[in-house]
């Protein structure tokens, strides 16, 4: 049963293993949301999932590179699979390259949230 039956929202929290990020999910957790959250490395949103599961939601955690687009879009895809649809987006994480300002050409580790849907075909 995904949660459109359940008659529950769904939010994709990104960066949420610590911080704001995690502050936020356990919020939303505790309004009612079911949550897909994100982070580089998936045992650090352990304590998070733990926290927002004993809230009452259901959670779906996904390892998320901001500085491979395939890997976004790759966790969209899965979160829609998994949830069936996503309802919020709090977009708290951020890749950080080791550049020089003047030197960046183009935008990198954006979630590009600019979907024609996010509900699955």
């Amino acid at each position: 049963m995904n949660n459109q039956q359940r008659g529950r929202k769904t939010a994709l929290v990104t960066g949420a293993s610590y911080g704001g990020g995690a502050a936020t999910a356990l919020v939303l957790a505790r309004e009612g949301f079911d949550l897909v959250l994100t982070a580089t490395l998936l045992e650090n949103l352990d304590r998070t999932k733990a926290t927002a599961e004993a809230a009452g939601a259901r959670v779906t955690t996904i390892e998320l590179d901001l500085k491979s687009q395939d890997n976004i879009d790759e966790a969209i895809d899965k979160a829609l699979r998994e949830r069936g649809r996503l309802d919020a987006l709090v977009n708290n994480a951020s890749a950080h390259g080791r550049k020089p300002a003047l030197e960046i050409r183009e935008p990198t580790g954006t979630l590009c949230s600019n979907r024609t849907s996010l509900e699955p075909s």
